[in-house]
């Protein structure tokens, strides 16, 4: 799917624009390369959103070196497989003037894909959520503009001691992401002196959750780490249900988790990046009639990020701009924005307890 982020979107988003009549140059044409369905669908289509108000603002301001940002859309499907998202990115390298890709969405695609891209010279592709180091890693072409989960996941277990609990289970699964996540923990949590009395790790496409939280249940942990995202509100159900009243850390949550647990989700803990703050909220919160997730400000962040360095280089070219794509510095809609040598953004995870239909800082 092609979208030109012209007219329509600045009258959405209040932008007003005048009609040209001169010849336009060639447009700037830059890949999502998201996730639109299954359970990983809620971070690609707030990725895709907060990058079309980002074009949209470019665009009503003469756009970049003269040239008009078009997207061109593809659906990974990657919550458990990265098959698709294979297939997603050789189509849109059918277009050789398509130079620049924002995605994957989630680590089963990225750890699939980056290979791939890094072979690919005339390619940059940056993640607006994807938090596992191999895919950066894996090419000087390739950025994370989320950062990396481990540093997340090794605070929680830090937490959890802080907390007092000596004893651990572990709801995880086996989708790349989630078992990395359940590692560090477990390792962080071990070398404090903890112990893990259960770890769980079910096929990411389980249905029914009740042997594996009855397991956890009997062993009467301290603490549950709930590194699952694909299964998490089933899990926070099933213990719920199963009377477990001790704390839940999780790798990470997000608003449809919270929605889909039916409250059985409140009281979690989580380390994550800050919330989407300043003109983009309100920006966002006016054109889809929700708060934005972190996505959306991570993908607002990465077009600006783009843009950028194409300005500093005066150049469209990939092996020039990747340069400058590491000395770019500026506050964003989700932080400040700068990468460290192997491309990945450098943040500072901050605490959120669930509360409600949503969570909120916690000071720790």
């Amino acid at each position: 799917m092609r979208i030109r982020v012209g007219a329509l979107g600045l009258l959405i988003l209040g932008i007003s624009y005048a009609p040209v009549t001169v010849a336009e140059a060639p447009a700037w044409k830059i890949g999502l390369l998201l996730c639109f369905s299954g359970d990983c669908a809620a971070d690609g289509v707030s990725a895709r959103q907060g990058a079309t108000i980002a074009a949209a603002e470019i665009n009503a301001n003469g756009g970049v070196l003269g040239r008009m940002i078009e997207f061109d859309l593809q659906d990974t499907a990657e919550a458990v497989s990265g098959a698709k998202a294979v297939s997603a990115y050789r189509a849109l390298r059918m277009n050789r003037e398509l130079k620049y890709i924002l995605g994957p969405s989630w680590t089963p695609a990225g750890l699939a894909l980056a290979p791939i891209v890094s072979r690919d010279r005339d390619v940059i592709m940056m993640s607006p959520s994807l938090g596992a180091a191999e895919f950066h890693l894996a090419g000087d072409n390739i950025f994370n503009i989320r950062g990396t989960d481990e540093i997340s996941s090794r605070t929680e277990a830090r937490y959890a001691y802080g907390l007092g609990a000596r004893t651990a289970a572990i709801m995880s699964s086996q989708q790349p992401w989630e078992a990395q996540q359940a590692a560090f923990f477990e390792d962080e949590f071990t070398k404090l002196g903890g112990k893990i009395l259960v770890k769980e790790e079910p096929l990411p496409t389980v249905t029914d959750l009740r042997s594996e939280t009855l397991r956890i249940t009997q062993h009467k942990p301290d603490v549950v780490f709930l590194a699952s995202i694909v299964l998490m509100d089933e899990t926070a159900k099933e213990l719920q249900n199963l009377r477990y009243s001790g704390p839940k850390i999780a790798s990470t949550i997000d608003e449809v988790r919270i929605a889909e647990s039916a409250g059985a989700l409140n009281g979690a803990v989580f380390y994550s990046f800050q919330k989407p703050e300043g003109d983009f909220r309100s920006k966002y919160q006016t054109t889809y009639g929700r708060l934005p997730e972190g996505p959306a400000a991570m993908a607002y962040d990465a077009i600006y990020a783009f843009t950028k360095a194409v300005r500093a280089s005066a150049s469209f070219d990939p092996q020039t701009v990747k340069k400058q794509l590491l000395a770019v510095n500026f506050e964003g809609a989700s932080g400040n924005i700068q990468f460290d040598a192997q491309g990945c953004a450098i943040r500072s995870p901050q605490a959120w307890r669930v509360e409600g239909a949503s969570y909120v800082a916690l000071d720790t």
